[in-house]
C-alpha cells in the first residue's frame, strides 16, 4: 500500500465544528429569559423574583444566571442569583450587578 498524500502548506482557518455551528444557531435565537435579563438591567442592584416552582426546582436557573451560562446573562459576574424555599416552593431571586463585578455576596 503506497501513501498518496502529499505534504502541503496552505494558510487557511479550519471550518467551524458542528458543535460551534449548533451553538451559533442557538445564540441567534432569542432566549425566553432575555426579557428577564433586560428588566433586571433597568433596576441595577435590586433583587427580583425570576422563577417560582416545585421544591428542588430552580437550581439550574441560579447557575445559568450567576455564571452567565445563557447569552442574555453574560458576561459572567454581571448578574447574581440565589434561591430560597418559601412555603414548600422554590423561589429564585436575581439581580443585575453590571460591569462584570462578581464580588457581591451570593445570599
Amino acid at each position: 500500500m503506497s501513501d498518496t498524500s502529499a505534504a502541503v502548506i496552505r494558510w487557511e482557518a479550519p471550518p467551524a465544528s458542528a458543535t460551534a455551528e449548533r451553538a451559533n444557531r442557538r445564540s441567534t435565537r432569542r432566549s425566553r429569559y432575555e426579557p428577564i435579563a433586560d428588566a433586571l438591567r433597568t433596576h441595577p442592584g435590586e433583587w427580583a423574583v425570576v422563577f417560582e416552582g416545585g421544591a428542588g426546582a430552580g437550581g439550574a436557573m441560579v447557575t445559568h444566571v450567576r455564571f452567565g451560562q445563557m447569552q442574555c446573562f453574560c458576561p459572567t459576574g454581571d448578574f447574581d442569583a440565589t434561591s430560597r424555599s418559601v412555603g414548600g416552593r422554590t423561589v429564585v431571586y436575581a439581580r443585575y450587578l453590571g460591569d462584570g463585578d462578581g464580588e457581591a455576596g451570593h445570599g
